[in-house]
């Protein structure tokens, strides 16, 4: 109690808020719990043994002048769990006796050289041990090793060469890298002690003589029993007391480590150096009922020379790496599986050996490194003469790096270790604090935002980000072993977590109140996954795979995987009996890909690296790919036709130039922290002025402001977590508002505004209050959505298989649309009905059937609307039929062909598209700008028709001129969302939910159309006509889709037919007819097409969001 009036003052205001404080504590103590009375709270018992007591706010940050914190963190009151246990802090040494860091804490290069040492640095993992505790085999070199021989030849050690030597009131352990850390020797009233500098711990075990370390990277906790001076290895355990334990030979050399199903066993040669590694189980040999161990696989075999060195290692699929040494044992030469060799050359002898030089049997690989002792620096010279520095402090922590370009980065550490400050390149400044545990429990950005932890039993009870009434925060209820049992966000919605005895999770309990339970096997491995909406999983392994060979879900469909040893997918046989195949190479690369029909697709790579050169089609057809830099990244792509994409980069790996297959040239500059900057776009006239873009940002990285090549400008800006709340510029504004989790709760368009609403429990979205003032909801149960209503108003509610497919949905004119699928879960009948109240036999008024082919191409349509597709090699369509055309209608084309240049783009003649340009189609003529927009099209006699494109400085389509003279307009976004057309002077106007369509309107508002989605999708459900907000009449529509999501038919509101069309394969309406317009004078417009596509009556084209599509060639 003490502790929660740390820092109050004597007056009463000051007593009154730390009381409140003490409510919020209690409050936040339990995320499920709401504080009604605080009386009762105060009383209310907590059991430190379950769950931690909460700390406030603000942590405690050392108050001095030099404090670079903002104001309003210094002088803060405090509530912690102080952590008393006595800390050693010593860095940890190689065999030289120099410090050093863990492996992966150690900045290293290429393959890889530690940036401290000097030294090799090179961990190998060749696979698991089964259980609930996997535990890992894995071997580690070190050159400061060279002269220690664990097994596995001289300069190794492996995963479980852990040893503890005690002298001089000391104890020294030595690690599975060979790495020495010194702990003052424990006594009776010290039981524990730390080694923050080495992130590790040790402590008395529970039995005489036994000891136990923990450490950061490390798998559990470690347990030795002592002999001695000397104490081995003998088991390694989770907090869950899940324990693999560790076995040795009369002799003192590892034997094997087992838990209760299986074991790893190792075999040694005569020089009693690991010859092979096993995975066993124990299992009858069901002839006696007597149950042996039984290797299952091998994970890794070893050969080596006369010098005691390890020379080939081959792993599971036998495939081998070969290593050369020095007669000191220094490693010089590294041959991969797959061909790659790795040379090293080295300054001094043995252990004390530093590499000088980095090189390799390809090209761009070839280091030259510079040592200064006198400054702990070293130089890096690539082969392209770029070069970089890195300098670390006397406890071997990097302090500084230079890159390639110049940027500087610097690090501070406190006493512990532990990372303080970071000064980025631009001098912006992150900063770090930490409690008595060593964890981080404020952390403070460039941008002096304020983000607070506070830690239970290692895990983070408490995340605040923020400061007053808008302060987010994620508070986390811990169990006794450290586990988040119940994790509440800011908004209040909580996800609940239970847990077996063994560890292993139990279920998870969203806050929607859907539930997902899993079981495992005795080794750890998932074998059923069940929600409470129905969906169910089984798992099937064969004896020691980690990977399922068989999943079947809750309709009992099954798929079949076949793996090899190192657990690489070979086969995969779906429900249906189709398959795919898949070949490797040795880096474990796919060089053949064999799908469910049957077709290859081939991939080879340059040896003797694994970066793929070509990939060659089925149809025979090759793309190629070329790798001209130090980085070993692309740089040529060679498409079909021989064209080639060019790329070139920075000194740090950036893209700073790219010329596509058009010869289109963009340049691209950086700041020293790697943000874009400038774009310069040349078009493909390299020696004109560019179009200049240019980037301005905050501390942050976030985009403040984009000035564009017309010089105008967009500013942004950011609410205090980070989040985009508003883009302005002369022509826009864009206003975005979100709640205390940072959830959507406004947009605002210029004048229109849509806001979101979200459910307090769940945190689902609930309602959207559309731009004319209707309501949307959203009604969910179970966690799916189960309907929508518009001001009450049903639109659609929803049901679903067990596999989370809608099944049915029944709309609010009562028509009904049934869905099947196969059982592969393609859809494969859909169709659409009258509903009971139509009268007493409720008619299909629309229906088809859909089949596929062998690679799950759609390859016929039965019913309305029949289609038949073909497809050739490489999956593209090449014809269209409709059986059930009248071929004397000249509208309805019974076939439809299709015919693409080597590179993907549809013609109708050869050599047309080069560049991907589309030079004519027919009888249209195009003509591009340097930017490869396209300007003009002439058709017709002598090519006199003549259709004119204008574009803004982004490339975006303002001005449509057609044959006939008529002027089409356009207006954007920040975002390219079209705001507006005006085709001859009249205006519609565009209002977006995020990236769909939501409104329009023309003629001053007299004309508003409102469209409502499916959610998560583009396919529409509703067309609403008519502004609710000015009282206008409205009118509404649902939408009947095909199986894209298209639309062929809206409905009115008693389920009768309005209108409808049909399209061809590349979406181009082909008929249309308005069914109550001679009747009741009724006409209907839709625009709606593909998913997220508008058309265009003016142009012909097809507005989609970032780009034009023309149907008639099935692309712009």
């Amino acid at each position: 109690m003490k502790a929660i009036f740390k820092g109050a003052g004597k007056n009463a205001s000051e007593l009154v808020k730390v009381c409140k404080k003490f409510i919020q504590i209690a409050e936040e103590h339990n995320p499920g719990m709401k504080v009604r009375d605080h009386i009762r709270t105060l009383r209310q018992k907590i059991d430190t043994n379950k769950h931690a007591n909460v700390n406030s706010k603000v942590p405690e940050v050392t108050n001095n002048k030099n404090s670079s914190l903002p104001n309003e963190l210094d002088n803060k009151h405090k509530i912690e769990l102080k952590d008393d246990t006595p800390d050693a802090s010593i860095t940890g040494k190689d065999a030289n006796g120099n410090p050093t860091q863990s492996a992966p804490e150690t900045p290293v290069d290429g393959d890889p050289i530690s940036l401290c040492s000097g030294e090799e640095l090179l961990s190998i993992s060749e696979g698991k041990l089964l259980g609930l505790l996997p535990m890992e085999w894995s071997r580690f070199y070190r050159t400061s090793a060279s002269e220690i021989n664990k097994g596995l030849g001289y300069g190794w050690s492996h995963s479980l060469s852990h040893y503890l030597t005690f002298a001089n009131d000391k104890i020294f352990w030595s690690d599975h890298e060979n790495k020495t850390t010194e702990f003052p020797a424990l006594t009776a009233d010290t039981l524990v002690v730390t080694n923050k500098l080495a992130k590790a711990a040790i402590s008395f075990g529970d039995r005489y003589e036994s000891y136990i370390v923990t450490f950061s990277n490390g798998q559990g906790k470690y347990h030795f029993e002592r002999e001695g001076s000397y104490a081995r290895l003998v088991a390694i355990s989770d907090k869950y007391h899940n324990t693999v334990t560790v076995h040795y030979t009369s002799e003192g050399y590892l034997s094997h480590i087992k838990n209760d199903t299986c074991r790893i066993y190792f075999s040694y040669n005569s020089l009693n150096l690991i010859e092979q590694v096993a995975l066993q189980r124990y299992e009858s040999d069901n002839q006696h009922n007597e149950f042996t161990w039984v290797s299952k696989s091998v994970l890794a075999r070893y050969e080596y020379n006369s010098l005691l060195q390890l020379a080939c290692a081959s792993n599971g699929n036998n495939e081998k790496e070969r290593y050369e040494y020095d007669d000191q044992n220094v490693i010089i030469s590294r041959e991969l599986s797959g061909g790659a060799i790795f040379h090293w050359q080295w300054e001094g002898e043995g252990k004390s050996a530093r590499c000088i030089r980095q090189y390799s049997n390809f090209d761009n690989f070839d280091t030259q490194y510079e040592w200064n002792d006198e400054t702990k620096t070293v130089k890096l010279t690539r082969s392209d003469g770029s070069q970089q520095v890195y300098q670390h402090d006397s406890n071997a922590r990097l302090i500084y790096e230079k890159a390639a370009d110049g940027a500087e980065t610097f690090k501070e550490y406190d006493d512990k270790g532990q990372l303080v400050k970071i000064t980025d390149p631009l001098g912006k400044v992150s900063q770090y604090f930490y409690d008595d545990s060593g964890n981080v429990s404020a952390s403070v950005n460039p941008d002096r935002q304020v983000t607070n932890y506070v830690h239970f039993l290692g895990a983070v009870k408490r995340v605040s980000v923020g400061e007053g009434k808008s302060t987010r925060i994620w508070l986390n209820t811990i169990n006794q072993h450290g586990e988040i049992v119940a994790a509440k966000d800011p908004s209040g919605c909580v996800t609940r977590y239970s847990f077996y005895d063994n560890g292993k999770i139990e279920s998870v309990t969203y806050p929607d109140g859907v539930q997902t339970q899993y079981l495992w096997d005795s080794v750890g491995r998932l074998v059923e996954e069940k929600s409470s909406t129905g969906a169910l999983s089984y798992y099937r392994y064969d004896d020691y795979g980690v990977n399922p060979v068989q999943v079947e879900d809750e309709s009992g469909n099954v798929t079949l995987y076949q793996w090899d040893s190192l657990g690489r997918l070979l086969k995969c046989t779906y429900p249906d009996g189709r398959s795919r195949e898949y070949q490797y190479n040795p880096y474990g690369k796919v060089t053949q890909l064999t799908d469910e029909a049957g077709r290859i697709t081939a991939y080879e790579y340059a040896a003797p690296l694994h970066l793929l050169t070509h990939k060659t089609l089925p149809d025979g057809s090759v793309l190629k790919y070329r790798y001209n830099n130090i980085h070993l990244q692309v740089s040529e792509i060679e498409n079909q036709k021989g064209e080639v994409y060019q790329l070139r980069y920075t000194a740090t790996g950036l893209i700073s130039e790219e010329i596509g297959f058009d010869n289109i040239k963009t340049t691209y500059a950086y700041d020293l922290s790697g943000h874009l900057i400038e774009k310069c776009e040349f078009g493909d006239r390299h020696d004109e002025e560019p179009f200049i873009t240019q980037y301005v940002r905050d501390p942050m990285g976030r985009l403040l402001s984009k000035i564009l090549p017309d010089g105008t400008e967009e500013q942004y800006s950011y609410d205090d977590f980070g989040q985009l709340t508003k883009i302005k510029s002369d022509q826009q504004l864009l206003v975005w508002e979100y709640d205390i989790a940072g959830r959507l709760t406004a947009e605002h368009q210029n004048w229109a505004t849509i806001r979101h609403r979200y459910h307090e429990e769940s945190g689902k979205l609930s309602g959207t209050r559309l731009p004319d003032g209707q309501w949307l909801e959203y009604h969910h149960r179970d966690g799916q959505l189960r309907g929508m209503t518009l001001d009450s108003q049903p639109l659609a509610a929803f049901d679903y298989n067990n596999s989370g497919r809608e099944r049915e949905r029944r709309q609010g004119n009562g028509l009904i649309n049934r869905y099947q699928y196969d059982d592969m879960g393609r859809l494969s009948q859909h169709y659409l009905r009258e509903g009971m109240g139509f009268d007493d036999n409720p008619q299909i008024l629309w229906k088809q059937d859909y089949r596929y082919q062998a690679d799950n191409e759609l390859s016929q349509v039965i019913g309305n609307n029949a289609r038949r597709y073909s497809y050739d090699d490489i999956g593209q369509l090449i014809s269209s039929s409709n059986p059930d055309a009248n071929q004397e209608d000249r509208h309805a084309d019974r076939v439809e062909t299709f015919s693409y240049d080597a590179a993907g783009n549809r013609i109708s003649a050869e050599n047309s598209a080069a560049g991907n340009r589309l030079a004519f189609f027919g009888d249209r003529h195009f003509e591009y700008d340097r930017f490869g927009n396209l300007i003009a099209e002439r058709r017709g006699t002598a090519h006199k028709l003549l259709t004119t494109y204008e574009y803004d400085c982004r490339h975006r389509l303002i001005k449509h001129v057609s044959p006939n003279g008529r002027v089409s307009t356009y207006t954007y976004d920040a975002f390219n969302r079209r705001t507006s057309k005006t085709v001859e002077g009249k205006k519609t106007e565009f209002i977006w939910q995020g990236s769909k369509l939501i409104a329009e309107c023309s003629d001053k508002d007299t004309v508003w159309r409102s469209y409502v989605y499916e959610p998560g999708s583009h396919r529409p459900l509703v067309l609403v006509e008519g502004n609710a907000k000015k009282n206008q009449k409205t009118r509404t529509f649902w939408y009947q889709n095909d199986y894209l999501g298209t639309p062929h038919s809206l409905t009115d509101s008693l389920g009768g037919l309005v209108y409808s069309c049909t399209y061809n394969a590349y979406g181009q309406v082909q008929t249309e007819t308005q069914h109550q317009q001679e009747e009741r004078g009724l006409r209907v417009e839709t625009n709606l097409r593909f998913q997220g596509q508008y058309a265009d009556e003016e142009t012909g084209l097809f507005y989609n969001l970032n780009r034009y599509y023309d149907p008639a060639l099935g692309g712009i």
